[in-house]
């Protein structure tokens, strides 16, 4: 059983104001099942990872359904008949028509359908028909998807089905150096499927998982991470999907994670040039420029400003007055399990190699107990 989930406000606003709504308005879809129980049903659209609804209609007497308006847009997708648990009855494709019928009972809605005024509908059913009847591996994909390649339904399936192939004269070679350019190979062609540029595939069931690609597939390095985001973005001229994408991208990197905290800026100083993501929510804007500015400062290569604490004897200490090539800041706490675990280990490393280094040490517990912290020091 699948529930709703609850549409963000920046991914409303995008499908509000899209180019899809350059679209004549208007649609009149009806639907008859016999033997369905619902009073109610819903036409169920989607949007990235994100499903709402869209219409919602009785079902009446005969067990007819129908969702019609004459002013409303029904945007290029894939979209869904289902009741109020979430529960989907059937998928169908909304491209050339939107005014069309689809007919059958419950016992036979995935074997049998009749299908008026809507050929893309009669193949996507096909389709269905054929996942429901065979393993994935025993489905002949190209044979939808060369039916009409620049169609919805065949950049869905390209998208949604179809892996990335390798090259045989890659997988050939099983050493090292072969298995490094196979994996080259994977992280270059990763997205070679999807249509980066089609909005309609926004509005469609697939999920495309661009997080496992940014955070695990991908060395966790800073600096390959900002190319890979820098090349991912390069690829997209569709405002939609870019907007889209680069929001996605803010949510999978946000993660105080220091490995992400230069993409973070690279997004921002890239896409929010008068300091305003306009594609973000206003409040969630506002929260990331903040947060952006505080990543900045931690980024390598940036200058801290001085910080000042007092030690034992009650005396200041700035780091300004600290003369060395290295400085580490060291934030800790008397009762924190880390710390104590820890700080023993940089006390070691600093008598070994504080010289080597020409490095000092600027421990600051961060404690407002002051016996606490006298006492740990004693002791330890």
């Amino acid at each position: 059983m699948k529930m709703y989930q609850k549409i963000t406000f920046w991914v409303f606003i995008i499908f509000i104001f899209s180019d899809s709504y350059a679209q004549e308005p208007g649609y009149r879809i009806s639907f008859s099942i016999e033997g369905i129980e619902d009073p109610v049903l819903y036409l169920e659209s989607h949007y990235g990872n994100h499903c709402f609804i869209m219409d919602s209609a009785h079902v009446k007497a005969k067990k007819e359904i129908l969702f019609s308006s004459k002013k409303k847009v029904l945007p290029d997708g894939i979209y869904s008949l289902a009741n109020k648990a979430g529960d989907i009855y059937l998928e169908f494709i909304v491209e050339h028509e939107r005014n069309f019928s689809i007919s059958s009972t419950l016992k036979t809605l995935k074997k049998e359908r009749i299908i008026k005024n809507s050929e893309e509908n009669v193949l996507f059913f096909e389709f269905q028909k054929a996942r429901s009847n065979n393993q994935e591996d025993e489905i002949n994909f190209q044979q939808f998807i060369e039916t009409s390649p620049q169609s919805l339904m065949a950049k869905y399936i390209k998208a949604q089905y179809l892996p990335i192939e390798i090259p045989s004269s890659l997988l050939k070679d099983s050493s090292d150096t072969g298995l490094y350019e196979q994996y080259n190979y994977l992280i270059e062609h990763y997205f070679d499927q999807i249509d980066l540029n089609d909005e309609r595939l926004l509005r469609t069931p697939l999920h495309v998982n661009i997080g496992k690609f940014f955070t695990e597939i991908i060395p966790q390095e800073s600096g390959v991470i900002v190319s890979q985001v820098k090349d991912f973005i390069s690829h997209i001229q569709n405002q939609e999907v870019k907007n889209y994408y680069l929001s996605s991208l803010i949510d999978i990197l946000d993660q105080n994670n220091p490995a992400y905290g230069a993409a973070l800026v690279y997004l921002f100083d890239q896409y929010c040039p008068d300091g305003t993501c306009h594609w973000l929510e206003e409040n969630y804007a506002r929260i990331f420029k903040k947060k952006v500015e505080r990543i900045r400062k931690l980024l390598p290569g940036s200058t801290i400003p001085p910080l000042t604490a007092y030690d034992l004897n009650h005396k200041a200490i700035s780091t300004a007055s600290i003369n060395h090539d290295y400085i580490l800041l060291w934030f800790w706490d008397p009762d924190c399990d880390h710390c104590i675990e820890e700080t023993p280990k940089w006390f070691e490393f600093y008598h070994e190699f504080k010289d080597f280094y020409d490095l000092e040490v600027y421990a600051i517990s961060v404690t407002e107990d002051e016996d606490r912290w006298k006492k740990f020091i004693e002791q330890h």
